[in-house]
């Protein structure tokens, strides 16, 4: 008798529990920090950021952790697929990774401002990238001059 009225709950409440689960583990996924492995062994801190980052004064609440965020990106050469968008324009930025042969960062860029494209590949020596802070001036103008040396463009 007792069971009859406290299988409904039980079956309610485990329904709950299930869901509330489920939902805390799917909307905690979408900005996770992962742990991969490199060609050594060991293990290496990796992170991940969004796939479109505002540089533009407008964005500046997304700005105090996606920029930082992108920042280790780049100085790591961490393989990423991500937009940057400016007041008159926008960059996509695709890292392949460091080059075994010499330590370069490979990337390709497609840089669009006022209406004008560049597409590049870029091999960024790796001790370089994170002297690359241009990417993050708001108006995009010159986002790739420091590193331009570096990048064949089509």
């Amino acid at each position: 008798m007792i069971f009859n009225l406290l299988a409904p709950v039980l079956i309610v409440t485990l329904w709950v529990v299930l869901t509330l689960s489920l939902t805390l583990a799917t909307s905690s996924s979408s900005n996770t920090t992962l742990y991969s492995t490199n060609a050594s062994g060991l293990q290496n801190y990796s992170q991940t950021c969004s796939t479109w980052i505002g540089i533009a004064p407008e964005g500046s609440s997304e700005n105090n952790t996606e920029i930082p965020c992108m920042q280790k990106v780049l100085d790591k050469c961490q393989p990423i697929d991500v937009t940057l968008g400016y007041v008159l324009g926008s960059m996509r930025v695709s890292i392949k990774g460091v080059t075994n042969d010499g330590g370069d960062c490979s990337l390709k860029i497609e840089h669009e401002i006022e209406r004008g494209q560049k597409e590049m590949t870029c091999m960024i020596p790796h001790a370089e990238m994170s002297t690359w802070t241009y990417w993050k001036r708001g108006d995009g103008l010159d986002a790739v001059e420091q590193i331009i040396s570096y990048c064949t463009i089509k």
